[in-house]
């Protein structure tokens, strides 16, 4: 897979000033993405959530991959505007919603399961981030991708009892691997008793 086929423009490495805290950006390999479907390939019920989706080759590729419930959170304005152009082009507008702000402020839909993540900011959001999902996500488990995980993830994941890692995923990249994080959701168990009363 690559730009063309997806009909979209999300080459190259741009630095990004108007947000301390928020990395660069960079594009996931098409490798990555590739490993990643081939390892834990999409159900009907999945919603999956990019955090810091940049220009979305990642959320375009997952929505191509048959995920049907794809959403980008991207809080820089210049970026956004070409995300908004590239979700256009690729045709699956209708399968993927983008959002223009913070992740550590984004709305998480209940039915969120899957969620990635490339380095995109402080750990300080990460972990607000993290919060929020165990908060407001009602699945029993949700999957946490980290590709080229920073240290400081890592360490934080690791200290959470109800977090595992299931799968470090060797991608043939220079940036690093892929970790796969288990998140067992106790909110998401209670809500799903709650509802089947």
């Amino acid at each position: 897979m690559n730009d063309k086929k997806l009909c979209i423009e999300t080459e190259g490495y741009l630095k990004l000033n108007d947000n301390i805290g928020y990395a660069a950006y960079e594009a996931t390999p098409y490798s990555v993405l590739e490993k990643l479907v081939s390892c834990y390939p999409f159900q009907k019920e999945d919603c999956f959530v990019d955090f810091g989706c940049g220009l979305g080759r990642v959320i375009c590729f997952v929505a191509n991959s048959g995920c049907n419930n794809v959403i980008g959170i991207e809080v820089n304005n210049a970026l956004f505007k070409l995300l908004r152009k590239n979700v256009k082009s690729s045709g699956l507008s209708k399968r993927i919603s983008i959002y223009h702000q913070k992740a550590e402020k984004a709305f998480i839909p209940p039915e969120v399961n899957k969620c990635f993540f490339y380095n995109p900011f402080y750990l300080k959001y990460f972990i607000k981030v993290y919060n929020n999902l165990i908060n407001y996500s009602n699945s029993e488990t949700i999957l946490l991708f980290l590709y080229d995980a920073a240290k400081e993830y890592i360490a934080f994941l690791e200290s959470k009892v109800n977090v595992i890692l299931e799968a470090c995923i060797d991608c043939g990249t220079k940036c690093g691997n892929l970790y796969v994080y288990r998140v067992n959701n106790k909110n998401g168990i209670t809500s799903h008793r709650n509802n089947s009363k």
